[in-house]
């Protein structure tokens, strides 16, 4: 497909499956766009925290419903859950301010350095430019198996819905008593070995699924 402009340039996109191109006067009119939520980084932390108000769920499929904030992927959702030092699978209305806060400015600073860098490098820009924001930027995002930048131990890899996650099970531990109703959630074909759980690090009870 290709926009030709008044000033003799042009833009071509090429689909490389199925792709659609709609043209709408306001984001607001197009049927697919009316739904999504407010972008992430024009959120202002008040905004943030009327999202979270009143809200029982679990804090990482929150962040990732378009519908609720927009802009956050599995890949941009990681390090700022580390950083504010928050289990993916926490429930909302468990989150102290402190914790609301930590969140909200660590996806800003998330999201803004990858803007600044391009973009993430396995996509290209409109000019056919790939992003340099990179694994070597990631904290603790699909880095299993690596040593948490902040207290040495093992980052792992969790399921989380139909998600995975990579947390330190020190840094974002998640309490013996969530993480009981987390596993009585889920059927015995879900976790065949429930019963032999080694206790001592609450985050890797949660990744005996990988």
């Amino acid at each position: 497909m290709i926009f030709d402009f008044d000033d003799g340039t042009c833009l071509a996109v090429n689909f490389w499956w199925f792709g659609y191109a709609h043209l709408a006067a306001e984001l607001a009119d197009h049927s697919a766009t009316a739904r999504l939520g407010p972008d992430a980084l024009s959120l202002t932390l008040d905004q943030f925290r009327e999202l979270l108000g009143g809200r029982r769920g679990g804090i990482k499929s929150f962040l990732l419903n378009q519908r609720r904030i927009a802009g956050i992927g599995n890949v941009y959702v990681q390090d700022p859950l580390f950083k504010a030092g928050i289990h993916p699978l926490r429930k909302i209305n468990t989150l102290d301010d402190d914790e609301i806060t930590a969140l909200w400015q660590a996806i800003q600073e998330t999201l803004q350095e990858s803007i600044d860098l391009g973009g993430s490098a396995w996509e290209r820009d409109l000019h056919g430019e790939k992003g340099r924001w990179d694994q070597s930027f990631f904290l603790v995002a699909y880095r299993e198996g690596q040593p948490c930048p902040a207290c040495g131990a093992t980052v792992v890899k969790i399921k989380t819905g139909s998600t995975s996650s990579f947390i330190c099970p020190r840094c974002q531990s998640l309490g013996d008593e969530v993480l009981r109703d987390h596993l009585a959630g889920h059927s015995a074909q879900d976790h065949p070995r429930e019963g032999a759980v080694h206790r001592t690090a609450p985050g890797q009870q949660a990744a005996v699924k990988r």
